[in-house]
């Protein structure tokens, strides 16, 4: 989460130095936005490939203890409360918004 905080806000200070700067310039800083965002997409589908190792971790052993969700327990907690619900559809709702999977994909993995 730190990379992409900090990724972001390199992002920010080009786009900042791109309206100060003369319109010249505009093409370089451009290129080092665009450069930015793919490094940060690259972060993002890291954190989501994380999450859901987790996340998949949890769903299978309810006695796992994430270290990596360290204090973020209310979501840790809402996902376990799903995961005892009956009707699996908000569960696959609420891993497809999170980690951006499609719920035909989570439906395989998870077996349901």
């Amino acid at each position: 989460m730190q990379y992409k905080l900090e990724v972001e806000q390199y992002i920010r200070q080009i786009e900042d130095e791109e309206k100060s700067e003369v319109k010249a310039k505009k093409p370089i800083h451009s290129k080092r936005i665009k450069n930015w965002q793919s490094v940060l997409i690259q972060i993002e589908d890291k954190i989501a490939t994380k999450d859901y190792h987790e996340y998949f971790m949890i769903y299978n052993d309810s006695d796992y203890n994430s270290q990596y969700f360290e204090g973020y327990l209310t979501l840790v907690n809402k996902f376990r409360n799903l995961i005892n619900n009956e009707d699996n559809g908000p569960l696959c709702e609420f891993l497809s918004k999170t980690i951006k999977k499609s719920q035909t994909e989570l439906e395989k993995d998870l077996g349901i």
